[in-house]
């Protein structure tokens, strides 16, 4: 018994100690055992189906993985904890867990607010202190009709200095998810009403400028488009 509970511990202290049901069965580790750990202390419950290794110390990076563990497959935490935990809004106190999970099947989890999409795209997803999450350009689209505009625009410029997310990365975010609420809001906190190709000539016009079309305006214009609809890192 004891050599399973080790496994359980393992499997938790990747995840900042939090391990499903599902994870614990497949190590091995039978629902008897399980209901055992949990009358003994040695898990607790903290949402369906997702449990705390050992005693249940406050942990903002525990509540928020345990949150995206709960929410299943393609789970992502996003909207005010992703933006806590990007450093793009202020605030000392963590806000409460919220996901973004990709179904729209009806789904009720007491603690978490779920935001149900038909899809998540790959370049609006990342990990952060080994947490899945919602890209930073995704946090700003998705903050957008909830924050204040002086807030919006802080949290905006906050991206561009923690993580160097351009117009060009809200952008491209904004061409993969152009139904979303908010749009003319985040552009106007970027600074202007401005599109994806104002941006692309934007940009070739100062390469113009600097010489350094090495490869003439085709070819660089094509790279360009290459770089605007990737994802920014995070």
């Amino acid at each position: 018994m004891r050599g399973l509970f080790a496994i359980a511990a393992t499997i938790a202290a990747r995840q900042h100690g939090r391990v499903t049901r599902r994870q614990l069965m497949a190590a091995g580790i039978d629902a008897k055992r399980i209901e055992h750990w949990l009358g003994d202390g040695r898990l607790q419950r903290v949402h369906y189906g997702v449990y705390a290794v050992g005693h249940l110390a406050p942990s903002m990076h525990g509540d928020y993985l345990g949150a995206v563990l709960c929410g299943g497959d393609g789970a992502k935490l996003s909207h005010a904890p992703g933006a806590h935990l990007f450093k793009l809004t202020r605030g000392t106190r963590p806000p409460p867990p919220e996901i973004t999970v990709p179904t729209l099947a009806h789904r009720r989890r007491p603690g978490i607010v779920i935001h149900r999409v038909a899809a998540l795209h790959p370049f609006d997803t990342t990990m952060r202190e080994g947490i899945p999450i919602t890209s930073v350009p995704r946090v700003l689209l998705d903050l957008a009709p909830r924050l204040a505009p002086t807030d919006l625009a802080r949290a905006c410029h906050e991206a561009w200095v923690h993580h160097r997310t351009t117009p060009i990365h809200v952008e491209a975010c904004i061409a993969r998810n152009p139904t979303r609420p908010g749009i003319a809001t985040l552009r106007r906190a970027l600074g202007s009403d401005i599109t994806l190709s104002d941006l692309e000539e934007a940009f070739l016009a100062l390469l113009a400028s600097t010489g350094c079309r090495a490869h003439g305006r085709t070819s660089t214009a094509r790279a360009t488009r290459s770089t605007v609809t990737g994802p920014s890192t995070a």
